[in-house]
């Protein structure tokens, strides 16, 4: 599957944080570099982009959720996530 570098960046670091709810700024700062406005809808679009590209090789659900107003988290499925 063909990512781009920031799709590699947040996955990754989605990845090393498996099972963590990861705020948008934590990402930002981690991915991003730090001219990023924090109120851009970047990130979600590079989410929404990397899901897409990841349902296609799973049969259902999606990989990276988005929990309302904390972040999003990436985890097995099946496994709740703690909150």
């Amino acid at each position: 599957m063909e990512l781009t570098r920031k799709e590699y960046g947040i996955l990754e670091y989605l990845f090393v944080h498996k099972d963590r709810i990861v705020s948008v700024e934590e990402l930002i700062e981690h991915v991003w570099d730090s001219e990023t406005d924090l109120f851009s809808n970047s990130v979600r679009v590079h989410i929404n982009s990397l899901n897409k590209k990841l349902s296609a090789n799973r049969s259902k659900g999606r990989m990276i959720r988005n929990i309302r107003g904390l972040g999003y988290v990436i985890s097995e499925l099946g496994n709740e996530v703690d909150q």
